[in-house]
């Protein structure tokens, strides 16, 4: 039986030293790879998952400093799904701190941070401030933000976000209580092609309480759960719009007004404004509107600007039915 069993063990260690060679093979292969490609790999994981690949190797030990994706999540970082302990929303954010400052000078791409707040927390604005100035500085194009600031909150997102090179902007609040509000230099940034908001503040607009959203290149624009806040007016005049979602917005005392020549999909779901002006939307090809809480009065003026639309859907108006039809 000892003779059995050494035979045994003499064969697993065998079989255990090939696997750790195979494996060694294959890490090396990976190590391998061009730095341009590696980066792409780690763009895919969480940040936690990219500073642990340190570990691996030499050449590995300090990859996850250059890296151009930053995807922080709270509960990958914190290694718990208690977002009521105080202690690990400190760790939360220190964890952030330390592994953006102790970055190279390459650039960033793309910053995706998930941070979750609730009532009994602290949010500090200030410190995510500090991250999207930095990530600013390093020539971001992309961020998209899941925050949740608590009810006592106000929290206005920096006016440089939007006259830097960003291209793709997404906001999302967990809060019912409106507390994040945009800054004024987005209604005309110049690099701006998508733009998603969600349960925010819109900018201030001009003395008159006028918001003109311009962004020369702006191709797809997503409102839901807004605050129009104080505003007036409501001007979408994006040239390049393609895309327009407004979704749950409502706005009793101001008025929208929508011009953009190059708009082809327009949804307007429970989007409910003191009244509504479509014009020149030459290129529309669809739109869907919830009529539901419109008026008779405002549900003809807004059909009266739909009038190139290819497919139009109407749904919610007086009964429970949904009309599709083609023109």
């Amino acid at each position: 039986m000892e003779e059995n069993l050494s035979q045994c063990l003499r064969f697993y260690t065998r079989e255990r030293k090939k696997n750790m060679s195979d494996l060694t093979t294959t890490a090396d292969n990976i190590s391998d790879l061009p730095e341009s490609l590696l980066h792409l790999i780690l763009s895919f994981l969480d940040m936690k998952q990219v500073v642990q690949t340190s570990c691996l190797s030499t050449k590995w030990r300090n990859i996850w400093r250059s890296v151009p994706v930053l995807n922080f999540d709270y509960y990958s970082l914190t290694n718990t799904s208690d977002i009521r302990n105080i202690s690990c929303k400190e760790k939360f954010m220190d964890i952030v701190d330390h592994i953006m400052f102790l970055r190279d000078d390459s650039g960033i791409q793309k910053l995706k941070l998930c941070s979750y707040q609730d009532f009994m927390g602290r949010y500090d604005s200030g410190r995510v401030d500090a991250w999207l100035l930095f990530v600013i500085k390093q020539q971001v194009k992309e961020i998209r933000l899941r925050i949740n600031p608590i009810y006592k909150d106000y929290h206005q997102l920096p006016h440089l976000l939007f006259t830097s090179v960003i291209e793709v902007f997404e906001v999302y609040t967990f809060c019912s209580i409106f507390s994040v509000q945009l800054p004024n230099s987005m209604c005309s940034a110049t690099r701006l092609r998508i733009l998603k908001l969600e349960t925010v503040i819109l900018p201030k607009g001009d003395p008159n309480g006028e918001l003109v959203l311009t962004c020369p290149v702006l191709e797809e624009m997503f409102l839901k759960y807004c605050s129009h806040h104080d505003l007036k007016i409501l001007s979408i005049c994006a040239p390049q719009l393609n895309n327009l979602v407004i979704s749950n917005c409502r706005a009793a005392s101001c008025k929208i007004k929508i011009c953009s020549p190059n708009l082809s999909s327009l949804k307007l779901i429970l989007a409910c404004y003191k009244d509504y002006f479509l014009g020149n939307l030459s290129s529309l090809v669809t739109a869907e509107i919830d009529a539901s809480q419109l008026s008779t009065k405002f549900l003809v003026r807004v059909l009266n600007g739909l009038c190139n639309v290819k497919t139009l859907k109407i749904f919610g108006y007086r009964r429970k039915v949904r009309l599709t039809f083609s023109l």
